[in-house]
């Protein structure tokens, strides 16, 4: 899981390692990428942590159809790490589809858009500008034709307002 305050923990002794109380997320699947961390520059009282579930380590990676997660979390602000009584799932999240927005106020805490069946986030997603950029891996589940599609998202922080300018709202790759 991701732990909050100030980034990434760096326990010494597994004794030492965080408990719900210092986690940001729980989210029941695999995150294999590196979390970016951003301040909103629309709203510079919020800072958000930002991650990705998935994972193509092996055959059975690429032939599951599991759906994989893009999270946005608001972790309280540029110099206070937020408070989590108990780590954030799906449920405290707003759902956002791909032709959809979140909705902005100090109530909320975050959303999530879930990849089409069988996409990975294995790559950390990249944050400039208070947009969110990430690409989600769809390996093939034809053995004749072995690869994998990808496709790329635009996201603002705060909003998750679609910022690619084409009609669709990811570009595919293949």
């Amino acid at each position: 899981g991701l732990s909050g305050g100030g980034g990434p923990r760096r326990p010494t002794t597994v004794s030492s390692w965080p408990t719900n109380a210092g986690k940001v997320a729980s989210v029941g699947a695999p995150i294999t990428s590196a979390p970016a961390v951003a301040i909103n520059p629309l709203a510079p009282s919020e800072r958000w942590v930002v991650f990705g579930t998935g994972q193509l380590l092996s055959f059975a990676d690429a032939a599951s159809t599991a759906s994989r997660t893009l999270y946005a979390i608001k972790d309280g602000g540029p110099g206070t790490p937020g408070t989590f009584a108990t780590p954030l799932g799906r449920s405290h999240l707003q759902a956002v589809r791909e032709t959809g927005t979140a909705t902005v106020g100090a109530a909320t805490k975050g959303w999530y858009m879930d990849m089409p069946a069988g996409g990975q986030i294995v790559v950390p997603p990249f944050i400039a500008r208070g947009v969110v950029i990430w690409g989600a891996t769809i390996p093939s589940s034809d053995p004749c034709s072995p690869g994998a599609d990808s496709r790329i998202y635009a996201r603002e922080l705060g909003s998750a307002t679609n910022r690619i300018t084409t009609r669709v709202p990811s570009v595919s790759v293949g």
